[in-house]
């Protein structure tokens, strides 16, 4: 077979894709090994070649034919991923949040999952359940290794002495230098406005009011640093939680994932049979 042939179906041109590869001009039918091939086979033939560009063409020609079979997102979904297939790519890249955004971006995904809906299809149910908990694994395994860092760092951190709480309180009112203004002036209107109700003069007085406004204020920021306290020792509870619950999570990941694997090879067979 050679370009110029004509097509068994229609009598239309032929014309090269590839050395072994032709397509009917008029009605589309695909020929390698002087004998038709459907368009999916064809695409693999090119990718197996390494002509991906040309592959992923043609997969995206055959795809706007059939916009809702699984098959056909399938095999086009690990074609943009440029992977030998969507397994593989899960394998390689499952425990990067941004490589699984990258999946879930693709039409083809979300095509697989509107399928799912309207067919009940096991393949893409599988694939949706194993990228969410992927996710959610992940997240538990990276705020866990942020905490046990935090830990590491309090553990290996000596207590201060009071020199050191000293310098730490003044590191806070030269970083809330705004703050200590707002408060000593508070203090002082405060001050101001009780001794002028009492008929005296406040402004011997108000500095000391300012005072105890700064020293409202660094109790303020004292508490906020507590709160903040607060807020960790609550994440390290719930991290603990994370982890303890991870082991099922990943049981149920690698189950989801070895049915989707092998959902994928059923219908990868299936096409080339």
């Amino acid at each position: 077979m050679t370009e110029g042939d004509l097509c068994a179906s229609c009598g239309g041109r032929l014309i090269s894709i590839d050395e072994d590869l032709f397509r009917c001009e008029f009605c589309g039918k695909l020929y390698s090994d002087e004998k038709e091939c459907s368009d999916i086979e064809a695409v693999r033939k090119l990718w197996a070649k390494g002509l991906k560009d040309i592959a992923r063409k043609l997969m995206r020609d055959a795809l706007s034919s059939h916009p809702d079979d699984p098959v056909y997102l399938l095999e086009s979904l690990h074609i943009e991923l440029d992977s030998d297939s969507v397994a593989e790519y899960l394998e390689k890249n499952m425990r990067s949040d941004s490589a699984l955004d990258r999946l879930v971006s693709k039409a083809q995904f979300v095509s697989l999952g509107k399928s799912r809906k309207r067919e009940n299809n096991d393949i893409a149910h599988d694939l949706e359940h194993y990228v969410d908990l992927r996710r959610k694994i992940n997240g538990i395994e990276s705020q866990n290794e942020h905490l046990t860092k935090i830990a590491e760092d309090r553990k290996n951190t000596p207590k201060k002495s009071f020199s050191e709480r000293m310098k730490a309180l003044k590191d806070i009112l030269a970083q809330n230098i705004f703050g200590v203004i707002f408060a000593f002036c508070v203090g002082c209107a405060m001050v101001c406005l009780v001794t002028l109700n009492s008929g005296g003069s406040g402004i011997v007085l108000a500095p000391v009011g300012g005072i105890f406004g700064i020293v409202f204020y660094v109790l303020y920021c004292y508490e906020a640093v507590d709160d903040a306290k607060k807020t960790l020792n609550e994440s390290f509870e719930q991290n603990r939680k994370d982890v303890a619950s991870l082991p099922e999570l990943k049981t149920e990941a690698n189950t989801l994932f070895a049915s989707f694997k092998e959902h994928e090879k059923e219908i990868r067979e299936r096409v080339e049979s």
